[in-house]
């Protein structure tokens, strides 16, 4: 499918978009012995927005436990999840 993504639609997420609100951040997990990619999405929230991404803190499991890891997102993958489309 193609889709055009206008400057304008990023501009007008980013203007949308506040600290605290909720995001998927998708992560992969990779089974060796069984050998596949396995994502995994995580709700996240909004930490901080930088020009072109923003900062994302989610619950994420480090062996047993549950810990809180911060990375980045783009604006573009928000975008695309907020249509709905695979990215």
């Amino acid at each position: 499918m193609n889709m055009i993504i206008r400057k304008n639609d990023i501009d007008a997420l980013k203007d949308k978009l506040k600290s605290g609100d909720h995001v998927t951040y998708r992560t992969e997990a990779i089974d060796i012995k069984l050998g596949y990619v396995q994502k995994e999405d995580n709700d996240a929230v909004i930490v901080r927005k930088l020009p072109h991404t923003v900062i994302v803190e989610y619950m994420a499991k480090r062996g047993r436990n549950m810990v809180p890891v911060r990375t980045a997102i783009t604006y573009r993958e928000i975008f695309f999840q907020r249509r709905g489309l695979i990215y």
